[in-house]
């Protein structure tokens, strides 16, 4: 008794030529898109360094915040030309009435002429309920 099974196996094939033009566009698509998708590689690469760049200097404004217990914030001042001298100017902080630094005044806020008199204006706000102790003034 004779007995068959049928299989298969990768033996070599010699391609026709049509075998070997499309081949050829194949490989010609699949080089297109290695280069493709190496680009996007390239790109979200950078994009991912980029967002742990921000937070890695997030992270070192929350340390050093947490181990100096200070922060820089942006404060409302208000500044006083010609204080506490002529051609000085001295700059307050609005929430707490501490002076922030005298400095000379440039040479264009000098000029007296473009400056009016301002109006009177409530007092601010360090300064309300303060008048008793003396140490806020109300020119500031």
């Amino acid at each position: 008794m004779n007995f068959q099974k049928r299989i298969e196996r990768k033996l070599i094939c010699e391609l026709s030529d049509s075998e070997l033009q499309t081949r050829s566009a194949s490989l010609a698509d699949t080089v297109t898109t290695i280069d493709q998708v190496k680009a996007a590689r390239t790109q979200a690469m950078k994009e991912f360094k980029d967002v742990i760049a921000g937070h890695e200097e997030r992270q070192r404004e929350l340390s050093r915040a947490i181990r100096t217990g200070q922060e820089e914030r942006l404060v409302a001042c208000v500044v006083n030309y010609h204080s506490p001298v002529e051609a000085t100017k001295q700059i307050v902080r609005l929430d707490t009435g501490e002076i922030v630094c005298d400095e000379p005044m440039s040479p264009e806020e000098c000029q007296t002429k473009i400056w009016q008199a301002p109006e009177a204006t409530e007092p601010l706000p360090f300064e309300k309920g303060d008048e008793s102790d003396g140490n806020a003034s109300s020119e500031v």
